[in-house]
């Protein structure tokens, strides 16, 4: 998962070039380790469901197809010339995207254009706006996107079904195609480039970057359910964790549980304890950031979403479903950030809102991290060593300023007021998050709430709000029952106290068995369980070469970070360079 935990260290005293001295670090051994997702007692290796991922997305890369939109370069002089020449082959008109006008005929001397008014066709209609220079994934099976030719027109002019309409060339305001051959095949490039690249990221994700894994045990096998200490690679970072682990189902009176190391990297684990919620069924609850649990009983969708773009389709937002908002929209900021503005209609009576989101980092922000950490070559082990004692309101600084949390905003009267910035929890599974929200401060009938992060740093499934009062449940804190270690020993000890008496994980393969005592629901009633915890963790790294300390200390600036995440994405996109995955080693 994330080590975005420790960009917050690496700038406190970055050493200059002349004390540079290059040092070497044994890889720690490697064994084989478990699925992050599932695993029964004849585990397979991680390496090999890292492969399995890999499999997937290329073979969903080149299952999908992808088109561009693009801007046909007109003017007044050369538009009948442009049009003649694309309604050869894009021979399906469209105006404003919503109208097909059939039967096409250009009329040169009266420099319009003329046909009959259709709805297009199911094939010929696109699920969402389509932007100018933005590429879209369609399905061969329903669309047929690439003899479109769309015609922007003035939004007063509204022909009407089953007429003969005449549209003049002065109304046109631009012209586009879906083009799948925008320099170089979008399809070849997504088959090719970006299947293989979040191919690759997904194996860099499963055998290099994360904290320890969870895995819930569910009759004979244990199922992953997200990762502990997110970010947290110093122990001077450390802070509570809290991870959701579903609606309790107890076998046998207790909860069993795995942590495992599966990645390179040494765990140090100090601290776990089991929440168990019980409540009404049909009552969701959610911890927010200061460990209070809020229940979630009429959840509102938003009515409403935008960004700098315009308006956005909230039906990815309706349900937490694998459909992310990904924050990566064409419309450039001063700071390399992206928005997301939601808007709920307020109940008249509410005097509380509690906003509630599903949400996980990008694989994107995994990858664009391990490509900064690789700048400090053969130095980076010293330098990691050295950022053990960095303070942590340094490293959170340095965080916040570079905007890798994700940050929630209330519009009041004031304008926009932070109300919460949510700390890393990696790319390997999404969390419910929790934020309450003063509506003291608001008028009107609505709250509108805007999301801000680095470039693409986030992924969002599920947005809505809750209006009621918290609803009645009771909480039970269990320590563990036992905890024994793969080679039989009983570490029970080293879990059960805040105490910096740490469970040390140091090699892949590593890996721990908890029990914890819990009873069946009441009748009429369901658990939820969470999982405390603490620790931090550390990179086994092998880099190679010597660092650019000048191009290293400009990292130290605020939003550095993020402009770098936005160009390489450019960078990448536009074929400027090839796409070098393998020295992220």
């Amino acid at each position: 998962m994330y080590h975005v935990g420790h960009l917050k260290a690496y700038f406190s005293d970055i050493r200059e070039a002349n004390s540079y001295k290059p040092i070497s670090m044994k890889s720690t051994p490697k064994k084989q380790s478990k699925s992050p997702f599932s695993f029964r007692n004849d585990k397979k290796p991680i390496r090999q469901m890292a492969i399995f991922m890999a499999i997937c997305v290329l073979n969903l890369s080149v299952s999908c197809n992808y088109y561009k939109v693009k801007k046909l370069p007109i003017t007044q002089d050369n538009i009948v010339q442009t049009i003649q020449e694309f309604n050869m082959e894009r021979n399906y008109a469209v105006i404003n995207q919503s109208l097909h006008l059939a039967n096409l005929v250009i009329n040169e001397d009266e420099r319009s254009i003329s046909g009959i008014v259709q709805f297009p066709s199911d094939e010929h209609r696109s699920p969402q706006l389509q932007e100018l220079g933005k590429t879209y994934r369609y399905k061969k099976a329903q669309r047929q996107p690439f003899n479109e030719l769309h015609f922007k027109v003035n939004s007063t002019i509204d022909p009407t079904i089953g007429t003969n309409f005449t549209l003049n060339f002065s109304d046109i305001q631009s012209i586009s195609v879906n083009d799948p051959n925008t320099g170089r095949s979008i399809i070849a490039f997504v088959a090719s480039a970006v299947g293989i690249f979040f191919a690759t990221v997904l194996i860099i994700a499963a055998l290099k970057s994360s904290c320890p894994f969870v895995y819930v045990k569910n009759g004979e096998e244990f199922v992953f359910k997200g990762e502990l200490y997110p970010g947290i690679i110093t122990p001077k970072m450390q802070r509570l964790d809290y991870l959701s682990l579903g609606i309790l189902e107890p076998q046998n009176g207790e909860l069993t549980i795995k942590v495992t190391n599966e990645l390179r990297e040494i765990q140090y684990t100090d601290f776990l304890q089991l929440w168990v919620a019980q409540h009404p069924a049909g009552l969701k609850l959610a911890l927010d950031q200061n460990a209070e649990l809020q229940s979630f009983s009429k959840l509102k969708p938003p009515v409403k979403m935008s960004n700098l773009s315009g308006a956005v389709a909230a039906a990815s937002l309706l349900a937490a479903d694998d459909q992310f908002y990904t924050f990566n929209n064409d419309i450039p900021t001063s700071e390399s950030t992206r928005e997301l503005t939601l808007e709920f209609d307020k109940p008249a009576e509410a005097k509380t809102a509690k906003l509630l989101l599903t949400a996980k980092n990008s694989l994107w922000l995994d990858y664009v991290f391990g490509k900064f950490n690789e700048q400090f070559g053969s130095y980076y082990n010293t330098f990691q060593k050295d950022q053990q004692e960095v303070p942590k309101e340094q490293g959170e600084a340095w965080i916040k300023n570079q905007h890798i949390p994700l940050s929630v905003y209330l519009k009041t009267a004031k304008g926009w007021e932070l109300m919460q910035q949510i700390n890393t929890v990696g790319p390997m599974a999404t969390r419910d998050l929790a934020i309450s929200l003063p509506l003291a401060k608001l008028t009107g009938d609505k709250v509108e709430i805007k999301l801000k992060c680095g470039f693409m740093f986030w992924e969002l499934d599920y947005a809505g709000m809750d209006f009621t009062e918290n609803q009645p449940f009771s909480v039970n804190k269990v320590d563990p029952d036992i905890a024994i270690d793969e080679t039989g020993q009983d570490v029970t000890s080293l879990l059960n106290t805040i105490d910096q008496q740490y469970l040390v994980q140091p090699n892949i393969g590593n890996e721990v068995t908890v029990s914890f005592k819990a009873a069946e629901a009441e009748a009429g009633f369901v658990q939820s369980a969470f999982l405390i915890n603490k620790g931090y963790y550390n990179y086994i790294r092998d880099y190679n070469g010597i660092p650019n300390f000048n191009k290293l200390k400009t990292f130290r600036e605020n939003l550095a970070f993020t402009r770098y995440s936005e160009n390489m994405y450019k960078t990448i996109m536009a074929f400027d360079q090839p796409l070098d995955l393998a020295s992220n080693e």
